[in-house]
């Protein structure tokens, strides 16, 4: 009971503190006291600082909202504020399909730790990749024009080689 009245006035979680230390110690009979101690932790140590999740907040500057604004002119602000006032106008996307040098210059002219990445709807997307296969489709033709015209001055059997590259592998 004293170390979920301990770890709920550390974590400020008390749902989760009672679950925990009940799971770990298998005293179900229990619960009563553990939920009033965890309660008890929690209040006391509201009373005298923050939570240590926002004070880790506070140390690595994450960007948060408190739980209620202060002062009359910030509750007025928090009101009249609009999700428009706040947002970019320019939202900055990196295509699902990019080749390398793009990505990196990219990344280059973009300094952003996170950037999303923008899926096209399915029929772009399709597109893109019959786009892709088809190149494929084209290179490996005129690898397979090389090797016949390079067996053609070697006078081997052209047939037999366009028949085992053309040809899907017998499983």
């Amino acid at each position: 009971v004293g170390s979920g009245a301990m770890l709920g006035g550390v974590s400020r979680m008390l749902l989760s503190t009672v679950v925990i230390i009940m799971e770990t110690s298998g005293a179900e009979n229990l619960t009563i006291p553990l939920i009033i101690a965890s309660a008890v932790g929690k209040i006391v140590a509201d009373f005298i600082t923050i939570g240590i999740y926002n004070t880790n907040m506070e140390r690595h500057a994450y960007p948060f909202l408190p739980e209620q604004p202060e002062g009359l002119e910030a509750l007025k602000l928090s009101h009249q504020l609009q999700v428009a006032d706040v947002m970019t106008p320019k939202i900055v996307a990196m295509p699902v399909v990019i080749r390398i040098r793009e990505m990196v210059a990219f990344l280059k002219t973009h300094p952003f730790n996170t950037i999303p990445l923008v899926t096209p709807d399915r029929r772009a997307l399709q597109e893109a990749l019959a786009a892709q296969h088809q190149q494929q489709a084209v290179k490996q033709e005129r690898l397979l024009q090389n090797l016949v015209n390079q067996h053609e001055q070697k006078g081997l059997r052209v047939q037999e080689e366009r028949d085992r590259f053309t040809c899907p592998p017998k499983l």
